[in-house]
C-alpha cells in the first residue's frame, strides 16, 4: 500500500478587500476559524499547502500553516506559487515581511512570469487548483467578481472539495469532493 499525501490550496481576498482591518477583532475571528478548518484538513491526512504569496488570505493561510507546523509538529509542506517576479514591492511594509518570513521558511517557491501578464493570476490559481485534493477558500459575497469566485469555479469543475469561509459571517460551507481523495492507494 502506498500513502496519497493529500494537498489543499488557498483563495481569498486581499487585505484591502476584506470586509475589516488587519488587526482588528473581526480579522481574529477570521484567523482563528480559518486556523480551525486547516487543522480540519491537517486530521484529514493533507500535508502539502498550495499558496498564491498574495497579501491577505493567502499569506494569512501561508502563516498559519507555518504555525501550525512548529505548534503541533505537524507535517506540513508549504508550496508558493507567485504569478510574476516582484510581485511584492506592491506591498505595505508589514505586508512584506511578513512575505519575506514566509518565502523564507516555504518548503517551494515558484515564480511564473518574469512580468505581470493579463493571465498570470488565472494561471496561477489554476496550477494551484490542479496540484490539490481541496480548497480552502474565504469570501465576501458582496464581491460579484473576483479571482477568488473564479478559484471556487476551477475547484468546482475539477470536482474537489472546497470549504468556503463567508467573510462576513464566518460561517463555513462545505461543497463535498465529486469523488473523496484517497490517503491510501493499493498498488
Amino acid at each position: 500500500m502506498k500513502i496519497n499525501i493529500l494537498s489543499c490550496c488557498f483563495a481569498g481576498h486581499r487585505e484591502s478587500k476584506l470586509p475589516y482591518k488587519y488587526g482588528t477583532d473581526q480579522y481574529e475571528k477570521l484567523r482563528n476559524i480559518l486556523k480551525d478548518v486547516i487543522k480540519d484538513l491537517i486530521k484529514c491526512g493533507v500535508a502539502n499547502w498550495y499558496a498564491g504569496c498574495q497579501n491577505g488570505i493567502d499569506n494569512l493561510a501561508s502563516m498559519i500553516v507555518l504555525e501550525l507546523k512548529e505548534e503541533i509538529g505537524t507535517t506540513a509542506y508549504l508550496h508558493l506559487i507567485q504569478p510574476y517576479k516582484d510581485m511584492e514591492l506592491d506591498f505595505e511594509p508589514r505586508q512584506e515581511q511578513e512575505y519575506q518570513e514566509i518565502k523564507s521558511n516555504a518548503d517551494s517557491f515558484q515564480v511564473l512570469h518574469q512580468i505581470k501578464t493579463s493571465n498570470c493570476y488565472r494561471e496561477r490559481n489554476q496550477r494551484m487548483v490542479d496540484k490539490s485534493d481541496f480548497l480552502i477558500a474565504v469570501l465576501d459575497r458582496r464581491q460579484s467578481a473576483s479571482g477568488t469566485i473564479m478559484t471556487i469555479n476551477m475547484a468546482k469543475r475539477k470536482g474537489i472539495e472546497i470549504r468556503i469561509i463567508d467573510a462576513v459571517t464566518y460561517e463555513v460551507e462545505t461543497i463535498p469532493a465529486k469523488a473523496p481523495p484517497k490517503l491510501l492507494i493499493e498498488e
